[in-house]
């Protein structure tokens, strides 16, 4: 994953990210969307194709099938039945670099960990990827000179792609009303 970011605003929320990943020293471009919007959620992951396709997925009908308790319970979904499932969950999942990924489901900002850890943000911006931290810095210095959070998210991963080596254009992002 290059650089993701999650902001709220103003009774809205945008998760916008770039869309470049990295092999080794090799850029490629991918013509997936990292960001996925159904349901009333929005999922962003990284740049593996095959696994994120499966794992967004199987984070959508999770959310769908288990309503408001859905983030409780995610944590022993991901672990699995038994410590050999759960160690070989987690492992492909940190080998195949599925996580850590951001949702937003009914405006709340959540971060889900490799090790099926669930975060919600009390703060109204969230970002990840090796280009985050710069995505972050950018989002928190625009927070208040602007007013929408889909500005703020697009400007914040253009601020990064400018300075982290691993983030490049063009910007893809979603919105949703809270």
């Amino acid at each position: 994953m290059s650089a993701t970011i999650a902001v709220r605003k103003g009774g809205k929320v945008s998760i916008a990210t770039d869309s470049q990943w990295t092999a080794g020293g090799e850029k490629h471009f991918r013509f997936q969307p990292k960001i996925e919007q159904k349901n009333g959620v929005i999922i962003s992951s990284g740049p593996q194709a095959g696994y994120d396709l499966a794992l967004k997925s199987e984070v959508f009908n999770f959310i769908k099938a288990e309503g408001d308790s859905w983030p409780v319970k995610w944590s022993l979904h991901c672990l699995g039945a038994d410590d050999k499932t759960a160690i070989s969950r987690l492992g492909s999942m940190q080998r195949d670099g599925a996580l850590p990924i951001l949702i937003v489901w009914k405006g709340r900002i959540f971060e889900a960990k490799a090790n099926g850890a669930i975060f919600e943000t009390d703060d109204d911006i969230r970002a990840n990827g090796a280009g985050g931290n710069y995505a972050l810095g950018a989002a928190r210095a625009l927070y208040d000179r602007m007013s929408s959070p889909t500005t703020i998210a697009k400007e914040a991963i253009r601020i990064a792609c400018t300075y982290s080596t691993v983030c490049d254009l063009p910007i893809v992002c979603k919105t949703m009303r809270i």
